[in-house]
């Protein structure tokens, strides 16, 4: 079995709206403890480490987030969410976290997992941008091994349905990659993508396209659906003979997902009938 555990959107730093930040580093700690304690085979940073402010402010945050990430001791994946770059490279990113946060793959006991972190320097306007350069990355990875397959991103690779969510039910626009439709061809076509997991959303959600489970993590400090209470939330994944996802928190979810056939793909939907 291959155990991870996973936290995103952490966003250290003043509390906003449903954001209850003010307990972000609190949380983080629980959270730390938890990893040193249970000794996962590695923990994911989804990214959104800190509520961007400017280029000094958001250098201290993330440095006050590195700090508690450090104490972790084993190894640690991150990827970049779009506040972390507002103000700071991701290089300053890599820097304060003493990890790499550029794309990046590996295989563990024949599993390929993939960290990918394409463009997230955000427009509240128009979203994210376009990236012709990381989807390329994304295909030519997955490339490279047929076998079963995980992938991480900041923004889910599908965003399902947001009605009720705080933040995007109304700027749906802003929930997802522009080129999300490549990407789910992409996926499709590989015989042996199994899950994928996003943040961004700050709501737990599962999606299965093609029999690819879609998996999109809650923040840690978001409030809107746990009675105004930061959920305090992170994911154990299991991976054995099936997929098993438990979320813990304040609101505790849990998924037991069979592994999708080797090249599964479902039909095309049908046409409309009018």
């Amino acid at each position: 079995m291959i155990k991870i555990l996973a936290i995103t959107d952490i966003h250290h730093g003043q509390s906003f709206e449903t954001k209850k930040s003010g307990s972000a580093l609190s949380l983080l700690d629980r959270f730390v403890q938890h990893a040193n304690q249970t000794k996962p085979d590695f923990i994911v940073d989804l990214g959104d480490r800190i509520n961007d402010v400017d280029q000094k402010t958001d250098y201290r945050l993330m440095q006050e987030v590195a700090e508690k990430f450090r104490e972790i001791s084993i190894q640690r994946e991150h990827v970049l969410g779009n506040h972390d770059v507002a103000f700071l490279s991701s290089k300053d990113n890599e820097t304060l976290l003493n990890a790499p946060v550029e794309s990046r793959s590996f295989i563990m006991r024949n599993w390929h997992f993939i960290f990918w972190s394409p463009d997230t320097q955000y427009s509240t306007k128009s979203g994210f941008p376009q990236d012709t350069k990381a989807v390329d990355w994304l295909e030519t990875t997955l490339e490279k091994h047929s076998g079963p397959t995980a992938l991480f991103c900041h923004v889910p690779q599908v965003a399902g349905n947001l009605d009720g969510n705080y933040w995007f039910e109304q700027n749906p626009w802003a929930a997802a990659l522009p080129y999300k439709d490549r990407v789910l061809d992409i996926l499709a076509d590989h015989p042996g993508i199994q899950i994928t997991f996003g943040g961004h959303l700050h709501w737990p959600r599962l999606n299965t396209l093609n029999g690819i489970h879609h998996i999109t993590l809650p923040s840690i400090i978001e409030s809107f659906f746990s009675g105004g209470a930061a959920c305090g939330s992170w994911a154990e994944i299991c991976i054995s003979d099936d997929l098993a996802i438990k979320i813990n928190g304040h609101q505790n979810l849990e998924w037991k997902l069979p592994l999708r056939k080797y090249g599964d793909k479902w039909p095309t939907p049908r046409m409309a009938s009018r």
